[in-house]
């Protein structure tokens, strides 16, 4: 999942982190910057199963 309502789907990490992965990221006018971003960290990240990967402007 690749959202930006990031507080519900931090919640719904909290309360059942037995999902497929979530991606959320703050927004940013520059959406190619945006996408070089979740795409850096969705390569560091492995196999996402589980995780709440958070992409923020700063990196």
């Amino acid at each position: 999942m690749l959202t930006n309502n990031r507080w519900d789907y931090h919640r719904l990490h909290r309360t059942d982190p037995t999902h497929a992965g979530i991606v959320t990221f703050t927004d940013d006018r520059d959406e190619a910057a945006i996408v070089r971003r979740v795409h850096a960290r969705l390569a560091a990240a492995g196999d996402p199963a589980g995780q709440l990967i958070r992409v923020t402007k700063a990196g």
